[in-house]
């Protein structure tokens, strides 16, 4: 088996591979990469060894777990009356006492947020470092890591990214971010989870990370692919406006061309993993809700998927008592259901209205109200 390594400042060349070589790059830690959301609870009641004064003032604590296990604490303070988020940064447990670990909010109103916010641990790979950022308010704050590793490779003729984002942990596994892309390729994976294995352009490939120290201490993400054979059939897609699909089993995540001619795929029982359609550059796009669909390919032969566009309006009427309800819903091609309010960005400035007609004669009409 030859291995190709080659560290990536910019998009590596590598070589044609053969099933079984290996494909091993660097991945570059990013201050804007791919962006984790997690909801922080603000419900720690015991005081920390040491904190600013807030007397008369009501404020809320919480503990940020970091680090392999998650067993690093990091204490945080909001004093939302003085619009200031305290932050443990060094781990000594006084928070306060140095102006490094104090940040205002950017905004004020309904919600303060906190950026620029610098978290670092080190172990045997390094220092592992994070850019956060908080939006506090009365009910929820949510702590965002901005901060990534992204590296590039050369694949059979074209140049794959692959972004994570490790959840301030240290290691890659189940429950980080993950997205693959290319340029003038017309579908992604974004996915919560890291695959076992990635099939991309008729290609199946192992996938595998590790932390390596750098010459200047901090932790870098190195990658390898390694490419194997997999039995394949062809599938053809039946649908428009879409924008992604990925398909996968348990432990592999498949990206193909979106073509009107038949795409390459693996063999096996395949369900939907993420999928969106796109009805203008202008518009948001629009998922699907509770989409459970898969598709069975068999080796050497052609299946199909029919999903997407066109889409049709549909009307559900149901009677409690003297009140009848509407439900309205748009449903695609292959039967599957979209999130109308992702057509309108949930503006409910405009609601829908309805006629009653008996014959050619309108008895009745009116706007509805959500709910």
């Amino acid at each position: 088996m030859r291995v190709i390594s080659v560290f990536v400042c910019m998009a590596a060349v590598c070589a044609l591979a053969a099933p079984g070589e290996e494909y091993t790059f660097g991945l570059q830690w990013q201050k804007d990469c791919i962006r984790s959301r997690d909801q922080v609870m603000f419900n720690h009641n015991e005081t920390f060894a040491s904190e600013p004064n807030s007397t008369g003032r009501d404020v809320r604590r919480a503990v940020l777990n970091i680090g392999p296990d998650k067993a690093t604490e990091v204490g945080l303070l909001w004093d939302e009356f003085e619009g200031k988020l305290y932050v443990d940064l060094n781990r000594d447990g006084r928070l306060g006492d140095d102006p490094n670990e104090t940040f205002a909010a950017a905004e004020r109103g309904y919600f303060q947020r906190f950026t620029g916010i610098l978290l670092s641990f080190e172990d045997d790979s390094g220092v592992h470092r994070y850019q956060l950022e908080f939006e506090c308010n009365s009910r929820y704050t949510y702590g965002h890591v901005f901060s990534g590793f992204s590296g590039s490779c050369n694949l059979n003729g074209r140049t794959w990214t692959i972004q994570v984002n490790d959840a301030l942990k240290g290691s890659v596994g189940r429950g980080d971010l993950f997205s693959v892309s290319a340029e003038q390729f017309n579908n992604r994976i974004s996915s919560g989870n890291i695959p076992q294995s990635v099939f991309l352009d008729g290609r199946l490939y192992d996938i595998k990370f590790d932390f390596r120290k750098e010459n200047a201490g901090f932790a870098a993400l190195w990658c390898t692919l390694e490419e194997r054979q997999a039995p394949v059939g062809t599938l053809q897609i039946k649908g428009q406006w879409i924008e992604q699909l990925v398909l996968g089993d348990g432990r592999m995540l498949v990206l193909s061309e979106l073509s009107d001619q038949p795409v390459t795929v693996p063999a096996g029982e395949l369900k939907i993993k993420q999928f969106a359609l796109k009805f203008a550059p202008d518009k948001p796009a629009v998922s699907v809700d509770r989409l459970n669909k898969t598709v069975s390919i068999a080796e050497g032969v052609q299946s199909e998927l029919v999903i997407g566009g066109p889409l049709k309006s549909t009307v559900d009427i149901s009677r409690r008592g003297t009140i009848l309800y509407f439900s309205y819903g748009l449903v695609g091609s292959g039967g599957e259901r979209y999130n109308v309010g992702q057509l309108t960005g949930y503006d409910r400035s405009k609601p829908p209205t309805v006629a009653v007609y008996k014959g050619d004669t309108r008895l009745a009409s009116g706007k509805f109200e959500y709910g």
